[in-house]
């Protein structure tokens, strides 16, 4: 049953058809609402589809009833967070996220949970925990571009000017037309009074060249 739906599945989304997925998973919900694993997959289907479509709260609703049938599912858990993040409800988010990690997530989703909270963290300017969150990427995905653009954010905003160049640095090794990063560099140049430098890195930074 699970592979004749994760093959329906994929027909609809190879052609895009997201209201036809909807539509065949919300049967397929009807029809198996007895069977568990088979419902609970469904589900977290469903609302993987939402937010594609950027239909968020529609996606939380989905999440929240896989999450009544399981509470203690790190994807599901994680899932729940992530949505809550996207629909800037970072109170949520972090309880959920934080809920998953009990939970022994795998590799990938424990990197994304890590990623989430870090920037929540920033944002409350928990810069300690963002900090350590952002390490514990790195440690598995040293050259992870977010993590290390993380770090460097972190140490700009609590004026550790040399280290947060070194980790703009480094994700301009990695990908050396990185906007974000450019303009982060750019700015902290600036701060530093090094206007000739903070003014190339924003020409680069807007895709124009110097002749």
């Amino acid at each position: 049953m699970a592979d004749q739906l994760n093959n329906k599945l994929q027909q609809f989304l190879l052609k895009e058809d997201y209201d036809g997925a909807i539509d065949m998973l919300k049967q397929a919900y009807a029809s198996n609402i007895e069977n568990y694993p088979v419902n609970l997959q469904i589900l977290i289907n469903l609302g993987a589809i939402y937010s594609r479509k950027g239909l968020f709260n529609d996606a939380k609703e989905v999440y929240l009833q896989a999450h009544n049938l399981n509470s203690n599912n790190a994807q599901i858990n994680f899932l729940l967070g992530n949505i809550y993040y996207k629909l800037l409800d970072t109170s949520n988010a972090k309880t959920y996220l934080e809920k998953a990690l009990k939970y022994k997530p795998d590799k990938k989703i424990m990197r994304e949970i890590h990623l989430h909270l870090a920037i929540i963290y920033i944002e409350e300017k928990k810069w300690k925990t963002a900090e350590s969150l952002s390490f514990s990427i790195i440690k598995d995905y040293p050259d992870d571009i977010a993590a290390l653009g993380l770090l460097g954010l972190i140490y700009k905003q609590t004026a550790r000017y040399e280290e947060s160049e070194d980790y703009f640095d480094k994700v301009l090794q990695i990908q050396p037309n990185h906007q974000i990063t450019l303009l982060r560099l750019c700015d902290l140049k600036l701060k530093q009074g090094k206007l000739d430098e903070g003014a190339e890195l924003e020409i680069q930074a807007k895709g124009y060249y110097k002749f």
